[in-house]
């Protein structure tokens, strides 16, 4: 299974090189065989946090890097063969 930091140093050579789609889903292959699961970029962006109520305030602007996200949530399964690999 690819660990975080490969998958990071992967995502910031994807950036490197301007490639980067929002929307685009990939998969790595794994050194063990196979691919990790399928993961999705997406864009960068801002939002308004906050609400009406005393434990959602102040509200405040929060802003998003571009990042990649797995397409499909992780199952038992799959994160028990990602703890026996690791």
């Amino acid at each position: 299974m690819i660990k975080l930091s490969e998958q990071l140093e992967k995502l910031q050579a994807v950036k490197k090189e301007n490639t980067f789609v929002a929307g685009k889903v990939f998969k790595d292959s794994l050194k063990v065989g196979g691919f990790a699961p399928e993961m999705v970029m997406i864009a960068a962006g801002s939002f308004r946090m906050g609400g009406e109520y005393s434990s959602e305030k102040p509200v405040h602007d929060v802003s998003v890097d571009r990042f990649a996200m797995g397409k499909y949530e992780v199952t038992f399964a799959e994160y028990d063969k990602f703890a026996d690999t690791t």
